[in-house]
């Protein structure tokens, strides 16, 4: 017997709908994207973990990333749930190991060093997508789809400018436009300093890359 749905909402309107209450989308979300939960345990699974603890932990970081995603942000809910998924993984081995008493030296360094890893990329993965709606809708479309930003694949200069109408080199042009406004200090100040970049000697290479651009391509829009 197939169950229908009692809610008829659709489409990303579904995640403010479950985040509102409404168990319908909450568990069709769930059941959904449980695939991702999958390949997020079986990629991150350390070692001899147990795959059902992990499993299960993975559903939690599922829930949080339905429960917190705003379609309005613009980047892709597989995305955000990947790296909460991820998250709670790891954060459960920690527990496990910090139970365990951290029996293998090299083994938390090994974790440690993961952990880090992981931090930086959902801090990086944030701090860039709010220097991207610093932009234009058309300069942030240029630089997500020329570096395939969200796994999506990287369009060429040339495909970018069959798809507007212009030549590859005016995508070029835009490509580097997007690239000075990304620089200026206000804009990278939390992407630079993830990646201690933020010295004087960094902005006054990005001050030299951006006069640079503006003496190549001087007040052309």
């Amino acid at each position: 017997m197939m169950i229908v749905p009692c809610c008829s909402t659709k489409g990303k309107a579904r995640f403010g709908c479950a985040q509102g209450g409404c168990r319908d989308c909450q568990e069709g979300l769930l059941r959904e994207n449980k695939g991702l939960v999958w390949y997020m345990v079986v990629k991150q699974m350390p070692g001899q973990a147990e795959y059902e603890d992990l499993y299960q932990e993975g559903q939690i970081g599922l829930w949080q990333a339905i429960m917190g995603y705003d379609p309005g942000k613009g980047y892709q809910f597989s995305t955000y749930a990947c790296i909460a998924i991820r998250n709670q993984v790891w954060q459960a081995v920690i527990r496990s190991l910090k139970t365990n008493g951290w029996q293998r030296v090299e083994t938390r360094a090994e974790l440690l060093g993961e952990v880090i890893v992981v931090w930086q990329s959902a801090q990086t993965h944030e701090a860039l997508s709010e220097a991207l709606e610093a932009l234009s809708d058309n300069l942030r479309q240029i630089v997500e789809q020329h570096t395939g930003w969200e796994w999506e694949e990287p369009q060429t200069f040339a495909q970018l400018g069959q798809m507007r109408r212009v030549s590859r080199q005016r995508v070029h042009q835009l490509y580097q436009k997007a690239l000075a406004l990304l620089r200026v200090p206000a804009i990278s100040l939390r992407l630079r300093s993830l990646y201690s970049l933020d010295s004087r000697q960094d902005y006054r290479e990005a001050l030299r890359q951006n006069r640079a651009y503006h003496r190549k391509y001087g007040g052309r829009r």
